[in-house]
């Protein structure tokens, strides 16, 4: 018998695609979740040799919350092992940057498989240069998904903290940690919820009326599910307006609209079916036309 059995499929995806090839970084995250205080994993552990039906299933959203936080009361991604995708660049106000380029990078291997899955950086480069980006943000930002394994080279760099790109042929991928975190994390409610609390914002109104809505924990280190469906509504709601604002139009034109395309893919449905649950009304922003299929 295994705590990880079919109903756990979401979890073994999410380790498999996160750390593969490496077992060692998979174990570690496994064994990030056995020894949080957030999760009763005493309780799972226990009901494992038991029958089926009697056996504790972990929640997706409790085991990502567990490895997004390990110890600490709130998110923060300098330290936690799931890296936030809004956060910008230094010296940029973009959050969508990295987004984009990961859809790029999705798209090119779609268009001829695995076998050259490389592209050539500076190709890469172009179309956001030439879409109206600025070259040394694109490095940032290329660079953190190099550190982060959302992207690969199929050169040895030795190393990726650079504003400029060596002066070689390199080609760069999108891995299936990469692949994982734009076709499936960042669609749902238990990411949205977690990255949103460090993200930074650009417009001070926005900013505080998510201050002012944000629940903080309990006694029992819970916090309020209606104010943290409120509070991502307002966030989202603010990501949308930057979107719209701030990424160029030839950019759109060719990747589509991100914040769109998350509420489609599954962020809206993850909405609904908990306030379902709380008996509480779907946030006014999830049922904008805007945002409809």
């Amino acid at each position: 018998n295994s705590l990880f059995l079919k109903d756990h499929t979401p979890i073994i995806d999410f380790i498999n695609f996160s750390t593969f090839p490496d077992i060692r970084s998979g174990l570690d995250l496994f064994k990030t979740f056995l020894t949080s205080g957030y999760t009763e994993v005493e309780e799972y552990v226990l009901r494992v040799g038991q029958s089926a039906a009697k056996r504790a299933v972990v929640p997706m959203h409790e085991f990502i919350q567990t490895i997004g936080l390990e110890n600490k009361l709130y998110y923060n991604h300098e330290i936690s092992k799931i890296p936030n995708l809004f956060y910008p660049a230094k010296g940029s106000k973009d959050h969508f940057l990295k987004i984009f380029i990961l859809h790029s990078l999705k798209k090119f291997r779609g268009t001829i498989g695995n076998q050259e899955k490389f592209i050539d950086i500076e190709l890469l480069k172009k179309d956001f240069i030439d879409g109206g980006y600025k070259e040394n943000l694109i490095n940032q930002e290329i660079s953190f998904l190099l550190n982060q394994n959302f992207v690969e080279t199929d050169t040895v760099l030795s190393d990726t903290k650079w504003d400029e790109i060596p002066a070689a042929n390199i080609g760069v991928a999108i891995t299936a940690k990469g692949m994982f975190y734009i076709e499936t994390m960042i669609n749902h409610f238990y990411y949205i919820d977690l990255v949103l609390q460090d993200t930074p914002f650009f417009v001070e109104d926005d900013f505080l009326k998510t201050k002012e809505l944000f629940p903080l924990r309990n006694e029992f280190y819970k916090r309020d599910m209606y104010k943290r469906i409120s509070t991502l509504a307002v966030f989202m709601e603010y990501l949308d307006k930057q979107e719209e604002q701030n990424v160029p139009k030839a950019i759109f034109q060719k990747y589509g609209k991100i914040i769109k395309t998350i509420v489609q893919s599954g962020l809206k449905d993850d909405v609904e079916r908990i306030c379902v649950k709380i008996q509480h009304p779907v946030p006014a922003f999830f049922d904008n036309d805007m945002m409809q299929t």
